[in-house]
């Protein structure tokens, strides 16, 4: 019986890291693009490495989003050829494929959930077990009550994945549900600084309380804070709930722009959005222009600068 590997999906454009353990440990590794990319697009490829003692104790360290763990039985050229199939997915009523980044470990196990129990089939292919470390948690699953229905050797005999309205939709509401948690962990800090200060808290406070948890990929929001009581944390997700969807529904869709829209409201001690000025949600609604300009306009107007 062959030996089971351990391999590594790593996201150059996630952890350039990446290249100095390819550099100093030389482990067996492919580029998932096609190599003959231009060299400023390597450095931002997903790179399958064989995982050796050296590069899995460099991976145990890193904390960053930087990929997945592949656990098979395949040689390196034959878990390429098969991953390669997946760089790139077909979405509801698009004519052609968009990039797909299945690597990232924010997405994979979402991503998993809203396949039937033969598309995760045909997606492992030769992949015995996935795992990730992220956000310091481990996870991993072999999925044996979905595969154990079909033959080792059925696959696919689509070149491509088609994603379902119904998947989609479903992969869309998990996003923005995660989102919309950490927009909460947001508020719930920021009114902890009220509550300790009945002065206004200060900008630099603001700011690194929005680096911490709105632009940090590894904040801790994986329980709710004991400094809250329960009538806080449920008005406090209201709020992140109500302006996460408003600003969806009048095309704000950058992270900026809902970012900046919270740090403006913290600042100013808004904690429910029927207190947000009229006069506010109507220039936000106003459709002349791209969303990220006119919450640019706000804020610039009202606090004079745009967080970033």
């Amino acid at each position: 019986m062959t030996e089971e590997k351990r391999y590594a999906v790593i996201d150059g454009a996630a952890e350039p890291r990446l290249f100095f353990i390819l550099e100093h440990f030389d482990p067996p590794v492919t580029c998932l693009y096609d190599e003959s990319l231009q060299p400023e697009l390597l450095k931002v490829a997903p790179y399958l490495v064989e995982v050796t003692e050296k590069v899995g104790l460099f991976l145990a360290e890193w904390g960053t989003p930087w990929g997945i763990f592949l656990h098979s039985q395949a040689d390196m050229r034959t878990l390429r050829q098969h991953l390669r199939k997946y760089l790139q997915v077909l979405l509801p009523d698009q004519a052609k494929p968009v990039f797909f980044r299945f690597y990232d470990p924010r997405n994979i196990w979402d991503f998993l959930s809203v396949l039937s129990d033969w598309e995760t089939h045909c997606f492992l292919g030769p992949i015995d077990k996935i795992a990730t470390n992220y956000p310091g948690i481990d996870r991993q699953d072999s999925f044996h009550s979905a595969r154990k229905q079909f033959p080792a050797e059925a696959h696919s005999r689509q070149k491509m994945l088609k994603i379902t309205k119904e998947q989609y939709a479903h992969f869309n509401h998990l996003f923005a549900q995660r989102y919309i948690n950490k927009l909460t962990h947001f508020i719930n800090e920021v009114s902890y600084y009220h509550a300790a200060d009945a002065m206004n808290i200060p900008h630099s406070v603001l700011t690194a309380l929005s680096d911490k948890i709105l632009i940090n990929p590894l904040p801790n929001i994986s329980s709710a804070p004991t400094h809250i009581d329960e009538e806080a944390l449920i008005r406090h997700q209201n709020l992140a709930e109500a302006c996460f969807y408003f600003c969806q529904d009048n095309k704000i869709t950058d992270e900026r722009s809902i970012r900046g829209f919270l740090y403006l409201l913290m600042e100013r001690r808004i904690e429910q959005f029927q207190h947000i000025p009229p006069t506010w949600l109507a220039q936000l609604s106003d459709n002349q222009g791209p969303g990220y300009y006119r919450m640019e306009k706000l804020l610039t107007s009202e606090l004079g600068f745009i967080p970033k």
